[in-house]
């Protein structure tokens, strides 16, 4: 059987894998001469929107030229995938700022027409965890986890919770299920902050996010966080303890969304060039690690070369964890 450890040695490589500084290329001539996109397959406010335009912002800053911020969604992401890999011309100005394991699950779990081959990643952002959170006013939030676990024994497939059919945020929720030997009701949204929107109202118990999407509704008491997919606690929720600590047996850095960024494998190689560079060094700034922590991230940029091998082996460990049995 090809465990839950064996997919980590693919989804996060960046961890172990310091990278170097990418050499600075010229601009191309005659590019940049409009607005450059980043395309984001999820609605507005989500983890992947809200990393999009923190970045834009600081590139804006340090590269004295316009990026602008494209929500294409749809399909819990296959409508915005969709249009960068089959739609988005080859010209350096729609650029995908994605997350695994959600790209690959659109096509290995999906009904996604393309595939690995599709995009052409760049500049690595940063990991992120996912976070369970629960309302404030709820009998849930009286509980620790132990407690909601117990809840769920009680009563199987009774909780609800929100999840994204076929990609992290189920996999995370099966995760606890199989440790805990425990059954919820799967919610499906079409991403993070249309879950806490549904949480938020009471339409279910409890729901998967990442912290910028969560975050101002636990500082103003409306959410607790519960739980962190992940080997350590996040540093903006210290409380908060880590799926490891609740004797769920998981893999450092692996459960949650690693972010990137892509161009069309046909875009011209010297704009190509210039896109990795140039976000590289807009990601490594003192400027851009401020940015993201302000809105709850932290960063941890990779060059082009790192950014590829993290992909490719990211592509074969999802794949072989998604084919089952290998016996």
């Amino acid at each position: 059987m090809f465990s839950i450890k064996s997919l980590a040695a693919g989804l996060w490589v960046a961890a172990a894998v310091t990278a170097p500084l990418a050499k600075a290329q010229e601009k191309p001539d005659n590019y940049p001469t409009r607005p450059i996109s980043f395309v984001v397959a999820y609605p507005a406010g989500g983890g992947m929107d809200v990393a999009a335009r923190t970045m834009a912002g600081v590139a804006e800053q340090q590269l004295s030229h316009e990026f602008r911020v494209e929500n294409r969604t749809g399909g819990g992401g296959i409508v915005g995938h969709s249009y960068l890999a089959n739609e988005a011309r080859p010209d350096g100005y729609a650029v995908g700022v994605v997350a695994n394991p959600f790209l690959f699950s659109d096509f290995l779990v999906r009904e996604g027409a393309f595939d690995q081959t599709s995009f052409e990643p760049i500049a690595g952002i940063n990991f992120d965890p996912v976070v369970w959170v629960v309302r404030s006013d709820s009998e849930l939030a009286s509980m620790d986890f132990d407690g909601i676990i117990k809840t769920a024994t009680d009563a199987p497939g009774e909780l609800r919770v929100g999840v994204m059919a076929g990609n992290v945020f189920q996999f995370v929720t099966e995760i606890v299920e199989d440790a805990k030997d425990v059954e919820f009701e799967h919610v499906p949204f079409q991403g993070g902050q249309p879950g806490v929107t549904a949480l938020l109202r009471g339409d279910i118990e409890i729901t998967n996010g990442f912290y910028a999407e969560v975050e101002q509704y636990i500082k103003n008491g409306d959410l607790k966080a519960v739980m962190v997919s992940d080997t350590e606690r996040l540093p903006f929720l210290p409380d908060t303890p880590a799926m490891s600590e609740l004797g769920i047996d998981i893999p450092a850095r692996t459960w949650g969304a690693s972010r990137f960024v892509t161009v069309n494998p046909e875009t011209p190689e010297d704009i190509k060039a210039y896109l990795a560079s140039s976000i590289y060094s807009v990601l490594s700034s003192d400027e851009a690690k401020a940015a993201f922590e302000e809105v709850g991230m932290t960063l941890s940029p990779t060059d082009r070369n790192v950014t590829a091998k993290n992909y490719a082996a990211s592509y074969d460990a999802l794949s072989q964890f998604l084919s089952g049995p290998t016996e």
